[in-house]
Parts: C-alpha cells; sequence; structure tokens
C-alpha cells in the first residue's frame, strides 16, 4: 500500500527542522505550529514506511527501525523549538515522554514474527498498550497548548471518519474493500474475497467515539449490536489517502 503521495523523506524532515529551530522564545501560537507541523511530518512518515503488510520478521524489523528513525528524527526537532516561559515545563514533559512508543513498537515487532501477514504501524506490545502510552503522550502535548501533537483532529475530520466507520458496520457495500479499506488492511484481514464476504454481515446498531490523532492517521472505538454479526467493541485506525479516509486496520478492543 506505498503511495507517492505519502513519502516522506529525511530530507524533507529535515527541511521542517531547518523552518522550526529554536533560539529565544516564541509566542504560543508560533510555537504550536511549528511543533504540530513537525507531529503531522512525523505521522506521514508513520504511514507512508508502513504500507506493505508484514509477512516476515525482516520486514517487522524493517518497519519498526523506519518508525523509530522517524520518531527520533522528529524528537530532535520538536527539541530544537523553544516554548514560551509559560509552557516550558509541559513542553518538557510531553518531549520525556514522546520516544514511549518506541518500547512498544519493538515489542510488537516481536509479537508480529508468530503472526503473519500482519499491520504495521500501530505496532504494539496489544493495540490496546500502544494506545495508551500514545493516549498519554497526546495528553501531554495539550497541556502544552499543542493540537496535532496532542491528536486534535479537525471537526470536518472527526464528522467524516464518525459517518465512515458507521456506515461499515450498519449499510457495508463492496465499496468497503475499494474504496474505504486500504490495501494492506484488505491483505491484513484475509483478502478481497473475505472482505467482500464480510459485507453481508451487518449491525443495527453503531456508536463511534474517541476518535483522535495526527494527521494522516486517526484512531477510534467502535462500540456494535444487533444485526448477523457479534457485538461488542473495536479499534479501527485508519488513514487520509488523497483526501479519503480508509480503514487501515481494525481490532477487538
Amino acid at each position: 500500500m506505498r503511495r507517492a503521495w505519502l513519502t516522506v523523506t529525511a530530507a524533507a524532515l529535515s527541511a521542517t527542522a531547518t523552518g522550526c529551530g529554536g533560539g529565544g522564545g516564541s509566542s504560543q501560537s508560533s510555537f504550536a505550529a511549528k511543533a504540530d507541523a513537525i507531529c503531522q511530518q512525523e505521522s506521514m512518515a508513520e504511514v507512508s514506511v508502513t504500507r506493505a503488510p508484514i509477512t516476515s520478521a525482516s520486514i517487522a524489523t524493517t518497519q519498526v527501525n523506519a518508525l523509530v528513525n522517524a520518531r527520533e528524527r522528529a524528537l530532535a526537532q520538536l527539541r530544537a523549538i523553544t516554548p514560551p516561559s509559560q509552557d516550558k515545563n509541559a513542553y518538557q514533559a510531553f518531549l520525556a515522554a514522546y520516544p514511549a512508543i518506541e518500547s512498544d513498537w519493538r515489542a510488537g515487532e516481536a509479537k508480529a514474527v508468530s503472526s503473519f501477514p500482519v499491520a504495521g504501524y500501530n505496532l504494539g506490545a496489544t493495540p490496546q498498550q500502544a494506545l495508551q502510552t500514545s493516549g498519554q503522550t497526546n495528553g501531554l502535548a495539550s497541556k502544552a497548548g499543542l493540537n496535532a501533537c496532542a491528536g486534535k483532529l479537525p471537526a470536518g475530520d472527526v464528522s467524516t471518519l464518525t459517518t465512515e466507520i458507521r456506515q461499515s458496520q450498519l449499510h457495508p457495500t463492496a465499496s468497503l474493500c475499494t474504496v474505504f479499506s486500504t490495501p494492506r488492511f484488505v491483505v491484513t484481514s484475509g483478502g478481497r474475497r473475505a472482505c467482500l464476504k464480510s459485507t453481508k454481515t451487518y449491525s443495527t446498531s453503531a456508536t463511534v467515539s474517541g476518535l483522535r490523532g495526527t494527521l494522516p492517521e486517526a484512531v477510534g472505538f467502535l462500540t456494535r449490536s444487533g444485526g448477523n454479526q457479534p457485538g461488542g467493541r473495536l479499534i479501527f485506525w485508519l488513514v487520509k489517502q488523497g483526501g479519503q479516509w480508509a480503514i487501515d486496520d481494525a481490532a477487538a478492543g
């Protein structure tokens, strides 16, 4: 599922760092804009390096190394920004927590080896552990006055995501496999035939909650019941490609 529009090179990330360097204080709005731009570039890098399903130990290692490298580059850029004095302590706490997800990725690398094919960018010791770690980091970013770094999605995207996730459960159609799912998700969920078969199942109630993310990534919870499929709570990971949100992974939540 590698797409040219998502390709983020080290040079692009370095360019972001050049434009976001510190050296003196900065206003809250300027500071937040610089930090949020770096977080969004890092999120783009996460998506870019994880388009292929993990089908071997070497692919798992390559993807996790790329994820960690992107995270570390972003951390160096974030450290180069000088926050307003009133946000200094909160920002330092955010920076201290920012690399914590790397441990979850490393744990997920080992786990992935026993269950090919699997997805990649949301690798964690468990999906719930990775979400907890990223949620804690988002919370600290919010205290520092940040938005994208804090996982605050634009209202329009939240509305679109809510509608698409609910539709995938209440009124699924073949477009779920061709438009509203990434090629990687189709592979990791059993292939196109299995995906099309899943469109014959549905729920009669579907509630979406907890949507957050840094564009072009998002994650949220779905609680479903009724219909001809099991009820319960699911986690959905999604990516935005060419202006269209698509499901990139799902797990019991």
